[in-house]
């Protein structure tokens, strides 16, 4: 409280804080409405209040933006498309800037070519109000000017865009290259899952040459240790 109270006198001589500046403390930002013994009272542009021990606005730091001059400056970031000529959209922001009641002609407007982004053309339009409060909503009035200028004009106002580049060919050859690399893989031994069982391929195209080649298959051996005799072949019968 002693802490609190001290400040508060130091806030009073030293005018640190005046009723009607705006200040921005603790990421909240508004006017400040009253000046205490103990606290300060901020009114938010939500027309809420804050209070703020006096002893934070002599020990943290705080942005006031209205100390020594109210005029305050907007900045509104534009984008266009590469369509665009730079020069005509430099003359018409700076008409919609003028021609804006609230947009101080002493500091007069100012546009910025900002540079070459990944699909637009990027601009900065500067302008001046001479009352905070009046900021957020000139910006919005101006984006709306902005808007209908460059309809009239067919400027566009680009969006992120990305490029998808198809491999073009017969369909014969992606299906040819699709059945190599799975040969490919039978080749080195690899598994194939069929039905829910694993079965490797190596060995069974193994036993599949040696059948083809005259080998005997392989045959079961009975407990003696003797072979199994083979199964006889079918017999088909054709009339005639």
């Amino acid at each position: 409280l002693v802490a609190n109270f001290i400040s508060g006198i130091l806030l009073l001589f030293e005018r640190t804080v005046r009723p009607g500046d705006m200040i921005e403390v603790g990421g909240q930002k508004g006017v400040v409405d009253k000046l205490r013994m103990r606290s300060t009272v901020i009114r938010t542009f939500d027309n809420t209040e804050i209070f703020v021990p006096n002893k934070n606005l002599l020990t943290s730091s705080f942005t006031a933006y209205t100390q020594t001059d109210r005029v305050v400056r907007r900045l509104l970031d534009i984008g266009v498309s590469y369509n665009s000529d730079p020069t005509q959209v430099r003359n018409i922001l700076l008409e919609v800037a003028n021609r804006h009641g609230l947009v101080l002609k002493k500091p007069e407007p100012l546009v910025f070519f900002l540079g070459f982004g990944a699909s637009s053309l990027n601009f900065q339009l500067a302008i001046w109000v001479d009352d905070p409060s009046h900021g957020l909503r000139v910006t919005s009035d101006l984006f709306f000017m902005i808007w209908n200028e460059f309809e009239k004009y067919d400027i566009e106002i680009p969006f992120p865009q990305q490029d998808l580049h198809l491999r073009s060919g017969p369909w014969d050859t992606f299906q040819g290259e699709a059945l190599h690399g799975h040969h490919v893989g039978l080749a080195n031994g690899q598994s194939e899952e069929r039905n829910g069982a694993v079965v490797d391929t190596t060995a069974s195209s193994a036993k599949a040459i040696g059948r083809a080649d005259g080998g005997d298959a392989p045959r079961d051996k009975t407990k003696g240790g003797e072979k199994a005799p083979a199964a006889k072949p079918a017999r088909l019968n054709l009339p005639g």
